[in-house]
């Protein structure tokens, strides 16, 4: 969804200036490099999701090359499912087409950033990672075996830790160019494994240039 489209979903936005101001010094805090998770809660209607749409038309303005990456938990479409909510987001960023010049000065997409944040760490088969690439699965998997000789064996993930480790350095290393904010609404709708990798972020991403910023319910 582009910024012009949330501020027309956010024009009649009214009250709540304190938590605004207080998520606005998050997202700055976040997006220079002190990574954070937060957390928008309230009962249903009382304009959580509103709240944070409105921090993202009004904060990202100062951030032009920011990525964005959103998911709504949803029981009626799916996004319950394992790990839904970041498989959603994942795709987002990888589908990403912006471009921006690493240390090399060459020009790259996200999609590249995650192929060499995995190949550093020794992966090469995605395995359990095709959960999280989604409709961008085949050119991640391309990347990250594109010079390998037929016949090698690939390395691929041994458990849910190094799983979560590799999600965690995939998203911090796109946001050493882009830095990034993803929201998560309605999180309190999530299975137990993306509440667990949430857990697990929130523990990672200390010195990247990201924020999480989930809404939920307090039941």
């Amino acid at each position: 969804m582009s910024l012009s489209a949330l501020r027309d979903r956010t024009a009649l936005f009214v009250g709540r200036q304190d938590e605004l101001r207080l998520l606005k010094a998050k997202l700055t805090t976040a997006l220079r490099g002190e990574g954070t998770s937060g957390f928008i809660l309230g009962e249903a209607g009382m304009g959580k999701s509103t709240l944070a749409m409105k921090l993202i038309t009004e904060g990202l303005d100062n951030y032009p090359d920011a990525l964005l990456a959103m998911a709504r938990v949803d029981i009626v479409s799916g996004i319950h499912t394992s790990y839904g909510p970041f498989k959603s987001v994942m795709e987002q960023i990888l589908l990403s087409d912006v471009t921006a010049a690493d240390e090399d000065g060459r020009l790259v997409r996200p999609i590249d950033i995650v192929a060499e944040a995995l190949r550093a760490i020794g992966v090469r088969q995605l395995g359990p990672f095709t959960s999280f690439a989604g409709a961008a699965t085949e050119a991640l998997q391309q990347r990250l075996t594109s010079d390998l000789p037929a016949g090698v064996d690939l390395t691929t993930f041994s458990d849910q830790d190094m799983l979560y480790d590799c999600y965690a350095k995939a998203i911090c290393n796109v946001a050493a160019l882009f830095p990034l904010v993803i929201v998560l609404d309605d999180v309190h709708w999530a299975d137990d494994s993306s509440l667990l990798l949430l857990q697990h972020l929130g523990r990672l991403i200390e010195f990247c240039r990201i924020l999480v910023l989930a809404t939920l319910r307090p039941e």
